[in-house]
């Protein structure tokens, strides 16, 4: 994961405000809606190499991540936005005794899952930097096994900003 993190912020800080022409001289296909004359703005730069990253990584997926969580899939759809599908298995949550609801389950999913996804973003040097140097958002969808949206949530650089507020304040 850290080398596909390197290659995308070497794109990054080699494509950032270089007119189209280049690149198209170069071999790389952008949007093609974009004209010959107009140059690559940023979001249309770091869009490009989220895209090339997150194709990459759908390479691998679905990854079970441990019992009760597979990575589903990944896209690039929204502008500077990478989003993640994961499927929860509820019943690794529940036995004869307990069970968990799919609102108890998106209760779990803010207080305990969002903060440990931030910590793992903001504590990462490469994502921190991608994050606070160019504004992107981290999107998690939860879905259950029968593909029923439980919840989501994003984190951006505002996250790591408040950790470290927290951090500071402890």
């Amino acid at each position: 994961m850290k080398k596909y993190i390197i290659i995308l912020i070497i794109f990054l800080l080699a494509l950032v405000y270089v007119p189209k022409l280049i690149l198209k001289n170069a071999g790389v296909n952008l949007d093609p809606q974009l004209t010959d004359q107009a140059l690559v703005t940023k979001d249309d730069t770091i869009n490009y190499v989220l895209r090339t990253a997150v194709e990459e990584w759908s390479k691998d997926l679905p990854m079970q991540l441990d019992r009760a969580t597979t990575w589903y899939s990944v896209s690039q759809i929204k502008n500077r936005t990478i989003t993640s599908k994961y499927l929860i298995n509820i019943d690794e949550f529940t036995s004869g005794k307990f069970e968990i609801s799919a609102a108890e389950l998106e209760e779990v999913a803010l207080l305990i899952m969002k903060p440990f996804a931030a910590n793992t973003f903001c504590k990462d040097n490469m994502q921190l930097f991608l994050l606070q140097e160019y504004d992107i958002t981290y999107e998690q969808e939860l879905y259950d096994q029968a593909d029923n949206y439980i919840t989501s949530f994003n984190i951006n650089k505002n996250d790591c900003e408040d950790k470290a507020t927290n951090i500071l304040a402890d």
